[in-house]
């Protein structure tokens, strides 16, 4: 039988994938902001015009696509392993379980199978940066938005003669960094469990919130089918 650590593993290889996209993102802004440092006021007046920002935003949306079709694959996998454990756990204590308890559990782990899957698609596909406006105040800013926003700070710094432009380009990748890909994110009460809000401001990191998706839905399948297993059985605890 998995244990609860074992459980809560189970999503990290999804995690991980997504904190290298971060990584590329910050890699992607990190060159940039390199190359326009290296440059003088007229050369990077000129390269606001020249710079391929459609290029460098579609390595980071390509990297996002490239680990989907992976991530999809592997949620399915985290919701089988969990019902094959228990239907080995029920084979074990009584001997298996009825044809109908296992077209019950099954479907309902189907069930939830599609629904991590479908909010996984939600909060991949609606991703920004948090960040703070002249007011102090958090707001979400898309990654097209953001890297043009901050490729304009660097040139600005340069062309204006700022001595501090590394120092100030370290804030910003630090502040970056600390953001990370981010999700518009609500917490739902009952069974709907958690899925993305796109009517509020909410936000958590990506990875946070994929994470936390598949950890409830991990819990969720392996009570219902424990406790089907168990009245299967005539179990009282």
């Amino acid at each position: 039988m998995l244990t609860e650590r074992e459980l809560e593993l189970l999503p990290e290889k999804i995690v991980e994938r997504i904190k290298k996209v971060n990584t590329t993102y910050l890699q992607v802004i990190g060159r940039r902001i390199k190359e326009i440092g290296t440059m003088t006021d007229t050369d990077a007046h000129r390269i606001r015009m020249q710079i391929d920002m459609e290029a460098d935003i579609n390595e980071i949306e390509l990297a996002l696509a490239g680990i989907s079709g992976k991530n999809l694959s592997d949620i399915q996998e985290i919701f089988d392993i969990v019902a094959a454990d228990n239907e080995k756990f029920a084979a074990t204590v009584a001997g298996g379980i009825s044809a109908e308890t296992t077209a019950t559990l099954n479907a309902y782990v189907e069930t939830l199978k599609n629904q991590a899957m479908e909010d996984y698609g939600n909060f991949s596909h609606n991703t920004a940066f948090m960040t703070f406006n002249k007011r102090g105040q958090k707001v979400s800013t898309d990654l097209h938005r953001f890297y043009s926003e901050v490729i304009d700070d660097a040139i600005i710094a340069v062309t204006s003669g700022q001595s501090d432009f590394y120092s100030q380009m370290r804030s910003v990748l630090r502040n970056v960094a600390d953001s990370g890909i981010r999700t518009k994110y609500t917490p739902l009460k009952g069974a709907a469990g958690k899925a993305a809000d796109y009517a509020t401001g909410y936000s958590r990191r990506l990875d946070t919130a994929v994470r936390q998706n598949l950890l409830w839905g991990i819990g969720e399948c392996n009570k219902k089918m424990r406790e089907q297993i168990g009245r299967e059985f005539g179990a009282n605890g």
